[in-house]
């Protein structure tokens, strides 16, 4: 498997959209994200062997979003269960340091 053969569906969060990828250049941007400690905000959807199917699908995928999209108030509600949860881990990561 060559990971240019292959092409991601994507949903970005911070756009609440949709795009492709080539898969190689997804991988790339992850792990440059995590070197980083950036969040990437990013998840894969599909995988698909060539760029047409790719297109198509998050076409679908799109038109779905389109159809019920996202408000403000609730792509900011769901940040905050993200927030919350990464704070959670970092009250039980300092009650470890001071024990």
């Amino acid at each position: 498997m060559n990971a240019n053969d292959y092409w991601v569906i994507e949903y970005c969060f911070w756009e609440d959209g949709f795009s492709i990828w080539q898969l190689s250049e997804y991988l790339e941007a992850a792990q440059s994200s995590f070197h980083e400690k950036k969040f990437f905000g990013r998840v894969v959807l599909a995988i698909h062997p060539n760029e047409q199917a790719a297109r198509d699908e998050c076409k679908v995928w799109q038109e779905r979003r389109n159809s019920q999209p996202m408000t403000t108030a609730e792509q900011l509600a769901e940040m905050r269960q993200h927030v919350a949860g990464l704070e959670s881990v970092q009250a039980a990561e300092e009650g470890q340091s001071g024990s």
